[in-house]
């Protein structure tokens, strides 16, 4: 039987984890993953708000499928003069991508937006639930 001894070295997998939490820790703010968002819903219909502040309502897009809705938008980042120095910026900008699914249909042509003070609130009316009929069997003779 052939058996291998691999000496395994503690120290680089703690340099690796800290190389990989400080580069994300000090890299640039971005939109990708940070967008926070209520929802709740009733009989009638879903309450979507997105908290968005600081994008210019333009520069935001809800698109309606079956069951979901995907919101997506970019904040570009302010320019400045080139002899400006930067000391430290805190300020997120870039794009982001959010979709919401949801367990029931509901009426993409009844879905009502509203975006102010930095939070997009969105209405979204549930389809009426057909009720069951019931089906008569008919005995074969």
């Amino acid at each position: 039987m052939n058996s291998k001894i691999i000496k395994r070295d503690p120290f680089r997998d703690l340099d690796k984890f800290e190389r990989r939490v400080l580069s994300d820790f000090f890299s640039p703010m971005t939109l990708e993953n940070t967008v926070p968002s209520h929802l709740t819903e009733d009989e009638n219909n879903y309450y979507l708000s997105v908290e968005l502040p600081g994008m210019n309502r333009d520069s935001i897009k809800v698109e309606a499928g079956d069951k979901y809705l995907h919101i997506h938008g970019e904040r570009k980042e302010e320019k400045h003069e080139a002899s400006a120095y930067r000391h430290y910026s805190e300020l997120s900008h870039g794009s982001f991508n959010r979709e919401y699914h949801f367990n029931t249909a509901f009426d993409k042509e009844q879905i009502t937006a509203n975006y102010r003070s930095g939070i997009l609130k969105l209405t979204i009316p549930k389809v009426a639930q057909s009720k069951l009929k019931q089906v008569k069997i008919a005995a074969e003779e």
